[in-house]
């Protein structure tokens, strides 16, 4: 798939007991293999390592889906989603068939009829047919950008590899950034605009995502904040 001149392609998968990751070094080298073959080139085909997110799949998954079978449409690659060449998009509507993509989970969310579940996923596609790509789909969580859901689903999961849970609390976090820039809690939980308060909100927002200390509807309750406003906040302030 073209986007912005460089190829990729979008999978929507459910892990079972083979890791993803041997799933797609075999897709990958498989892959490679059969244009190497066929271009006579050698050496690596893919620039960067595959990028993956764990989605929620009851807040994200026909949206994700949707998004996917758009992007050969918003491309420029074809009109119509169902004349794409490489997309699932046609087994779905049931024009194409294909023995490896399972369409029941996703089609038995619109209807148990098949023929009826066909025609309202169809028109939920077309709905967004001319809409501009969810960007939502690149960021991931504020906390945790391999995971593609909210806060609720977050703290579901087990720990990622790699991440330690914090050893200091929210309130210790803000009491130091409080102390460091010389404003009080009171102050920040109020309705001021102030750039020092705004600095000391978007630096606990941040550091408190970063060490794991709470996540963003805590930090929101917290300062007294809109979550959408601590995300920003604390994307500002990242790495301070």
């Amino acid at each position: 798939m073209a986007d912005d001149d460089a190829y990729h392609y979008h999978l929507l998968i459910q892990v079972a007991d083979t890791p993803l990751g041997v799933f797609m070094q075999r897709v990958g080298s498989r892959y490679a293999r059969a244009v190497q073959k066929r271009m006579a080139t050698t050496g690596h085909l893919f620039e960067n390592r595959y990028h993956a997110l764990l989605v929620d799949v009851d807040t994200y998954f026909l949206e994700l889906l949707r998004y996917i079978h758009l992007n050969p449409v918003r491309a420029g690659l074809v009109a119509l989603p169902e004349t794409y060449r490489w997309s699932s998009h046609g087994a779905y509507l049931g024009i194409r068939s294909s023995g490896w993509v399972h369409c029941d989970f996703a089609l038995l969310m619109f209807h148990a009829d098949p023929l009826s579940a066909r025609v309202h996923y169809r028109q939920f596609v077309e709905d967004r047919i001319d809409a501009p790509r969810n960007q939502t789909f690149y960021a991931g969580h504020p906390a945790e950008p391999r995971v593609l859901g909210d806060d609720r689903f977050l703290a579901t999961l087990p720990m990622p590899p790699g991440l330690r849970c914090s050893t200091v609390t929210l309130p210790e976090i803000a009491l130091a950034i409080c102390t460091e820039l010389a404003v009080s809690l009171e102050e920040l939980r109020s309705v001021r605009q102030h750039r020092q308060l705004s600095r000391a909100r978007g630096l606990i927002a941040a550091r408190a995502l970063s060490s794991r200390a709470a996540t963003v509807s805590d930090i929101a309750r917290f300062l007294n904040r809109e979550r959408s406003t601590v995300v920003r906040a604390a994307q500002r302030y990242a790495g301070g």
